[in-house]
């Protein structure tokens, strides 16, 4: 969950920009159950694999590719992809 946790913050983000309030407590839900903050940046994200010992640069490098495949899973638009990680 933590290594994924910067993707699910962005579409949390983009949720709320978009008013899709159902996604938005889906998404919360799960934040809460596995304590990670919606308001978690690229330095807590990096300082998390820090912590683990690796760098987290290959995930942080893919990052784009990553939010791409998980919007098209979950069917959002095509413009969702240019949200900002």
């Amino acid at each position: 969950m933590e290594y994924g946790s910067q993707i699910m913050i962005a579409i949390f983000h983009y949720a709320v920009d978009t008013e899709r309030y159902e996604d938005c407590a889906q998404i919360k839900e799960v934040l809460q159950k596995y304590n990670i903050d919606s308001n978690q940046d690229m330095e807590d994200y990096r300082t998390y694999f820090w912590r683990l010992g690796m760098s987290g640069d290959t995930a942080i490098a893919n990052l784009n590719h990553y939010l791409r495949e998980a919007l098209q899973s979950i069917g959002y638009p095509e413009d969702a992809v240019s949200i900002s990680l």
